[in-house]
């Protein structure tokens, strides 16, 4: 199918992106089903709904609001600035060779190969191409590091066929 080789570089707003969107999904639910359940649980528990406007007075929106800023972009800086601090061996510079085979990764002492099989998913942000290899563990492959569009739309073809289910031949 073809090969992409580059240089990868991780910078801050790399990570900042990918994190971002993560928390973002994270805050949506606790910011909107938890307040619901709770003051849903507390009703129905009680027998009556009456504790509503003494609960409405509460200065619950600034509370949340607090919380959904600090979530949203407070948190994905912190995560982002320690990783690129503490886990070089993950987020350092590397060299990536990318085909049909796996994923190559050269770093300053190490070298890897990742076969597709351990790659369970793939998802696209504005900035970044991230493979997910487990809950903590992703490849995060900067789009800027790459060297043109070809190479981007190469890119996505290879992941999009070795991730999409192989048929099986029945004999």
């Amino acid at each position: 199918m073809g090969v992409i080789e580059f240089d990868v570089d991780i910078k801050l707003q790399d990570l900042y992106s990918v994190y971002f969107t993560v928390m973002l999904r994270k805050a949506l639910y606790l910011f909107t089903l938890v307040p619901i359940a709770v003051v849903l649980l507390m009703g129905f528990t009680a027998g009556d709904f009456g504790f509503v406007p003494y609960l409405l007075a509460f200065p619950w929106p600034y509370v949340f609001g607090l919380l959904l800023i600090y979530t949203l972009f407070a948190k994905p800086l912190l995560v982002a600035r320690s990783l690129l601090r503490n886990d070089l061996y993950r987020f350092g510079s590397a060299h990536y060779i990318i085909d049909d085979q796996g994923i190559q990764q050269r770093r300053l002492y190490s070298q890897s190969t990742i076969q597709w099989p351990a790659v369970q998913k793939a998802s696209e942000t504005a900035r970044v191409l991230v493979l997910s290899l487990g809950t903590y563990s992703t490849i995060i492959l900067p789009k800027r590091c790459l060297r043109n569009s070809d190479q981007l739309s190469t890119l996505r073809t290879i992941i999009h066929n070795r991730l999409q289910p192989q048929p099986t031949s029945s004999a």
